[in-house]
């Protein structure tokens, strides 16, 4: 295909912040729109982030959460917070571990 330029997998970010971001860490883009560098970048640096994808998230162990349901992650705690932001979908929960799919512009479930 003529206009395909790459698989949106991962985008290219650059760290504005005065302080690092963390490989693994959620960073929220703005406009619903949430990406997970993979290795840490530093203020003013320039790095790969994933923006689609499964990734696996720890939860109070008296929380359940149905397939399909809305996840919410406090981006400032980097924690589960039942009022925070919709940062994807559960896919499936085992024990304490919830596996989610990321919302992004590539593959996203807005």
């Amino acid at each position: 295909m003529k206009n395909y330029s790459y698989d949106g997998n991962t985008i290219n970010l650059t760290n504005s912040t005065p302080d690092t971001m963390p490989g693994g860490a959620v960073v929220d883009l703005g406009n619903g729109w949430f990406a997970i560098p993979v290795a840490d970048i530093p203020s003013g640096g320039y790095g790969a982030a994933a923006q689609c994808g499964a990734f696996k998230f720890s939860v109070p162990s008296t929380v359940t959460l149905d397939a399909a349901a809305d996840f919410t992650y406090d981006i400032a705690t980097q924690e589960y917070s039942a009022t925070a932001a919709v940062i994807g979908r559960v896919m499936e929960q085992t024990g304490n571990t919830v596996h989610v799919l990321l919302n992004s512009m590539s593959g996203g479930v807005r």
